[in-house]
């Protein structure tokens, strides 16, 4: 008998007016859905069940407040409802994630073994940096359930936080040997592989970026009507490279298009537009732009991210920067010259960068709010210059010690007048953006703060990066503690401030800086 027919001979038969829900719902006809589970409640108003159904249609159209309030009804009539504990828990993680946390430890009560709690746990312990937890949880969801392979990835993903990167490693590996097309865990694995420096398998498996066996794609390969380059004779091909990602990935893998022009190649790239004037100073490339009208003028097409492993770039010699590889415009001077000199007066000149994109996945182990900067504000014979751009400037509309930071930053249109500042300082210190990249290519010394859980290309030790000679590595000991670093680096100011003034100018920037004073000052501001 058809739910409709059963209705029709009893209109107040609970099970049929859910199930008749229920049908409606995966027909996506959700308005016709609510109705029969309205209903349902007229008949039994203490039914969990049609409330979490409610909570579902309200939150597929986009109302998450009406569906926090379904769910908490369902979990009052009954406290041990899986669904509801788990659907509740997702909508308030983002912005409660304590409350999410009760929810989630009240259901386990009822649950102790419920595979999708513990692994709902471990969420909402990462989100509150809590990863001792997250790490208990997500064992215990993997342990319940070790054919379930998303358990497993976020596990690793906690290890690794913790810096247990054996650990991890070897879970990635046994979790892709079970699930060789869950492609989460090799991009996870190729990250790790990594930052622990073991390049040959690490690139080969960062091409997972595009695989669309992944279950969020991030990363999309274009469509052209000429091959990718995977490693043929270049000698006199003409080949795209197009830049992706983020600005810092764009300046660091630039360096390899010198590289492809030692084959004989002719080599334009594609960057985004702040980056298109400096990176045509480059060696190596030929041509840079936001985008180059295609008319069949290519042999070969590459991710520039790509690179590293078609050219089997698997030792630190390889990559390893010695000069700088990008170069002022030698028309482009400081329009902020006086501005800086005014704000110096003599004192050592201190460029400051500390957060990076809010939207960044892990930017919470990056950003460190302003006013952890202030054993630096401190120092007497130092002069700060902020170079800061974006959300991070808001911190400084409440800094007690706003007028001692000069701004440099708002007044720089593209990476090329960054660059003109950047020249002008003795010592940058900055948080991992693209800055740090930026300095480093340029050859300024630069003082990197790295997180305890550090991207893959700072490594796990060490005060220097082969990447860029004139950056000093400056790791956090403890997650989320930046207060005794920052203690430090005023201190070895305070100490070295003379050393760092008169060593801090490499040729390149000498170079620059001999430019005609008198032409520069015609466009100071």
């Amino acid at each position: 008998m058809s739910y409709e027919k059963a209705l029709a001979l009893a209109p107040e038969n609970l099970e049929a007016l859910r199930s008749m829900g229920l049908l409606l719902m995966k027909l996506g006809r959700h308005a016709k859905a609510l109705e029969y589970f309205q209903a349902a409640l007229k008949v039994q108003p203490q039914d969990a069940t049609s409330y979490v159904s409610i909570a579902r249609i309200a939150g597929d159209a986009g109302q998450p407040e009406v569906a926090i309030k379904h769910y908490r009804r369902a979990l009052e009539i009954e406290p041990a409802n899986i669904e509801a504990a788990s659907s509740l828990s997702h909508l308030l993680t983002p912005q409660s994630p304590q409350l999410s946390a009760q929810v989630v430890l009240s259901a386990l009560t009822h649950h102790p073994d419920a595979v999708q709690l513990h692994y709902d746990m471990g969420q909402v312990s990462s989100q509150l940096r809590q990863f001792d937890d997250a790490v208990r949880h997500y064992r215990r969801a993997y342990a319940l359930a070790p054919q379930s392979p998303e358990a497993a990835n976020n596990l690793g993903l906690a290890l690794e936080t913790l810096g247990h990167t054996d650990e991890a490693l070897q879970l990635y590996r046994e979790l892709l040997r079970a699930h060789p097309t869950y492609h989460n865990a090799l991009l996870n694995l190729s990250m790790l592989l990594l930052l622990r420096g073991e390049f040959a398998e690490g690139w080969t498996a960062y091409e997972s970026r595009f695989s669309p066996h992944l279950t969020q794609q991030y990363f999309y390969l274009p469509r052209f009507p000429f091959p990718l380059w995977s490693g043929q004779p270049l000698a006199g091909k003409r080949l795209l490279v197009l830049g992706e990602q983020g600005l810092g990935d764009q300046i660091q893998f630039l360096r390899f298009a010198e590289q492809l022009a030692q084959q004989g190649a002719i080599v334009d790239v594609t960057v985004e537009l702040p980056f298109v004037r400096l990176a045509q100073t480059a060696p190596g490339v030929h041509e840079a732009a936001t985008s180059f009208t295609l008319n069949g003028q290519y042999d070969y097409w590459v991710m520039m991210m790509s690179i590293p492993q078609y050219l089997k770039i698997h030792a630190e010699a390889q990559y390893q920067q010695h000069a700088p590889y990008l170069h002022l415009p030698s028309h482009h001077v400081c329009r902020q010259r006086q501005r800086i000199q005014a704000h110096a007066q003599g004192k050592l000149r201190v460029g400051l960068v500390w957060a990076g994109n809010p939207s960044h996945a892990r930017d919470w182990n990056r950003s460190i709010k302003l006013e952890k900067f202030k054993p630096l504000s401190d120092c007497p014979d130092v002069a700060l210059f902020s170079l800061q751009k974006g959300a991070g400037l808001a911190d400084v509309s409440t800094l007690a010690w706003a007028d001692k930071l000069c701004e440099l930053g708002t007044h720089c249109d593209d990476l090329t007048d960054t660059a003109t500042a950047l020249m002008e300082l003795d010592l940058l210190i900055t948080v991992d953006t693209s800055v740090a990249h930026l300095a480093g290519a340029l050859g300024v010394s630069t003082w990197v703060l790295v997180g305890a859980c550090p991207d893959w290309r700072w490594g796990t030790t060490g005060k220097t990066t082969a990447w860029y000679s004139s950056l000093r590595l400056k790791r956090q000991r403890t997650l989320g503690q930046w207060d005794d670093v920052l203690e430090e680096l005023a201190l070895e100011i305070r100490q070295d401030s003379d050393a760092l003034r008169k060593s801090h100018r490499t040729p390149n920037e000498l170079a620059i800086i001999g430019l005609d004073r008198e032409a520069a000052q015609t466009v100071d501001e």
